[in-house]
């Protein structure tokens, strides 16, 4: 691929290097020098990831844990991908492992499931309840936790068939599967046909140790009921003189410990866990065999390393592994304890067949490398992100340089009703002389909220700038929970307005700052966040209050790193104030009101100059701002009596025109352009459809958006 993905890569958790986790490092240790990859997971463990991927070039962003208690196995595959989809960012495609994370909804998505959730399908009737016949409770094992889930017996069935069916609600764009027989499961269990294989792989030893005289069989993998240690143990104890080596660990440990004893085999079974990559090594280069008996195993890759270890496989004739292996190479037989004694008496008898078996496994899995199933995968993953309608992308590089963006500065500041918060309710700063056409609304309407996402869409606007304002008392707290809203609702109602936010701040408090600044960053992983030239847009309503505070500034640098940082200023930028009073803080120049900079007659010349100077950011984004008119005269705070412009008539809609005939004469395209404002009713700089003036600067907008398109298409 040309140019490399912005990719999520995203799984429960990462800290053995199991089948599912396996696939997940060994693409990440090939995929990271090609991509950008942010791993999402509840945890990591870092020496199994650096063991197998030295070389960490992705970004790890942890998750919410699991949930623990009596709901926790139906709160885990309902509520908590849910919880995680609100916590994971915006990326170009998003590949995810396992179950239940196909309910994250984040598109495009390549679903890598390795096995539906089986405890709902095909293992249902192996769950168990608790040894005690007096229990209340079933033990329910979900890959890849190490423990069970307790549900209460009273509410099981009820909770199995409601995760059953949550669990189709899931729609990734593309589903891989790891075998032709997980493939045909898949397709059953979620009606659609999964046409992608990509095998596991495996890394062969360089060459093959020679087997031992001292007979010991090997059996790897979690010890969980359905993977039927307890027959292979069974099996042992009918053949003599042989030892046997069970290389995990898992609640039936114990269990299985004491059936060694009772057996009379308890010390020719060896239990090791915690092994590393070499010792694990060891072990199989020590075996005459490798015994797997694990119930429809969805692929196995145990398999596959015994082969790529140069040593014979022992398995019951079930699951994905059967499509890899063949007669020279493995023996598969029922699920039955005498079957499995008859073939490892066999091989334990006979060194020069499980020799001749060995190598000619080693030879079938040289078909079989991670480089193989890396690439393979990949190829999918890019392919589906070039073939997925890139609309959801707005404001990615190749969006950006086709057209100018449009977008309204947004207040979300409003109580419930005329006299509450900013409607009327003090002289100084809340007074309003005109209402919306819906009334006066809540900032928390979540009606109110839709019907302005539908209105700026119909309208042709394409991002909006929310205003978050912060004092020496904090965060401003009705303006926050309404931003929060803001972002709920349009998720929910899918809406395709991006949203930015503007922090404004006058003399603001250090916690209220830091406060801010990390929801915004929270809020940033929504897919609605507004990002331009791939990164989130924050914008600063810049008083100059930190002009040439360079401790401040370099704090607030650090704190909004990774954002496009730009400034909605009352004064004209300059290339020496970028430099010198805001120490390259701001990536681009935008004036807030160019209603508020200069007299009418000298507005043509200033604009220009605003406009020129726009670039003089460290990404030289052009930016530019049109507003209807300004009238502040009927608030009493006597700051605003120093201002000349207080009142700058709208005209009947000849101010605005002057503006975006302004814009639509320049040479130079603008990336971005701001209408100031959306809903600020204190200075009348609204476009709102209202009572005074209906549609009229709504339909204007509209008008101006289709211009600029066709201008700059």
């Amino acid at each position: 691929m040309e140019h490399p993905l912005d990719l999520a890569i995203i799984i429960p958790e990462l800290v053995k290097y199991g089948g599912a986790e396996r696939v997940v490092i060994e693409c990440l240790a090939r995929w990271q020098h090609h991509h950008r990859i942010t791993l999402y997971a509840t945890s990591i463990n870092d020496r199994v990831v650096r063991e197998f991927c030295p070389d960490t070039r992705f970004k790890f962003v942890q998750l919410s844990p699991y949930f623990q208690g009596d709901r926790a196995f139906f709160l885990n595959g309902t509520l908590l991908p849910k919880l995680w989809q609100q916590e994971i960012g915006t990326h170009d495609i998003y590949h995810t492992h396992l179950w239940p994370c196909h309910l994250i909804d984040r598109h495009p998505m390549v679903w890598y499931p390795h096995e539906p959730p089986r405890m709902l399908e095909d293992l249902r009737l192996s769950q168990l309840p608790n040894d005690s016949i007096t229990s209340d409770v079933w033990k329910v094992h979900v890959y890849p936790k190490f423990t069970y889930d307790d549900v209460p017996s009273r509410v099981y069935e009820a909770t199995m068939n409601a995760l059953a069916m949550f669990d189709k609600l899931g729609n990734p764009d593309r589903i891989v599967a790891n075998s032709h027989y997980v493939a045909q499961y898949l397709s059953q269990v979620y009606g659609r046909i999964v046409a992608d294989i990509v095998y596991p792989g495996v890394e062969c030893a360089n060459q093959i140790v020679e087997l031992s005289p001292n007979v010991q069989f090997l059996t790897v993998g979690q010890l969980w009921p359905h993977k039927r240690v307890k027959m292979i143990i069974e099996a042992l104890a009918m053949i003599p003189d042989v030892r046997l080596v069970i290389v995990g660990d898992g609640p039936e440990r114990e269990k299985l410990e004491r059936m060694a004893v009772s057996l009379g085999i308890g010390d020719r079974v060896c239990f090791k866990h915690g092994l590393s990559e070499a010792e694990l090594q060891a072990e199989y280069n020590a075996c005459r065999a490798v015994v797997f008996a694990a119930t429809r195993e969805p692929f196995g890759i145990v398999p596959l390393e015994a082969l790529a270890h140069g040593r014979p496989l022992i398995a019951v004739n079930e699951g994905g592994y059967t499509e890899v292996v063949d007669p020279q190479c493995a023996i598969l037989v029922s699920p039955r304890p005498q079957e499995l004694a008859d073939k490892m008496n066999l091989l334990a008898r006979d060194i020069d067949l499980a020799r001749a078996m060995g190598e000619a496994g080693w030879r079938k899995a040289q078909q079989y490398s991670w480089n193989n199933s890396a690439h393979q995968l990949i190829k999918i993953i890019e392919s589906t992100f070039n073939t997925y309608p890139h609309d959801h992308q707005q404001g990615d590089d190749e969006t950006a340089a086709l057209c100018p963006l449009l977008g309204v500065q947004y207040y979300c500041w409003y109580g419930d009703g005329s006299g509450n918060l900013h409607w009327n309710d003090n002289l100084e700063f809340g007074s309003v002389d005109d209402m919306p056409e819906i009334g006066f609304y809540s900032s928390l309407d979540g009606d109110a909220l839709k019907y302005h996402f539908e209105l700026m869409e119909r309208n042709g606007i394409d991002f909006l700038v929310a205003n978050l304002h912060i004092d020496s008392n904090g965060v401003n707290e009705h303006e926050l929970a309404g931003l929060i809203r803001m972002f709920h609702v349009a998720e929910l109602t899918r809406s395709q307005i991006r949203i930015a936010i503007q922090l404004c701040f006058y003399d603001p408090s250090h916690d209220g700052l830091e406060r801010a600044i990390a929801t915004i960053r929270d809020l940033s992983n929504s897919p609605n966040y507004f990002r331009f030239k791939s990164q989130p847009v924050m914008f600063l309503f810049w008083t100059g209050i930190w002009d040439g505070q360079r401790t401040e500034i370099e704090n607030l640098k650090a704190a909004t790193d990774g954002f496009l940082r730009i400034a909605c200023s009352l004064r004209l930028p300059s290339d020496t104030e970028s430099l010198y009073l805001t120490f390259g803080l701001f990536d681009s120049w935008a004036l807030f009101s160019p209603l508020e900079v200069a007299s009418s007659e000298n507005w043509q010349s200033v604009w220009a100059e605003a406009y020129r100077r726009s670039d003089c950011g460290k990404k030289g984004i052009r930016t530019v701002t049109v507003s209807p008119g300004y009238d502040d005269r009927h608030l009493t705070d006597i700051r605003r009596s120093n201002n000349r412009f207080r009142c700058v008539d709208r005209n009947q809609g000849k101010t605005l025109h002057s503006m975006t005939e302004f814009v639509l004469r320049q040479s130079v395209m603008p990336q971005l352009v701001l209408v100031s404002t959306f809903n600020e009713y204190h200075e009348n700089s609204h476009i709102e459809p209202t009572k005074r003036y209906g549609s009229q600067y709504m339909e204007a907008i509209k008008d101006f958006g289709q211009a600029l398109r066709t201008r700059w298409m």
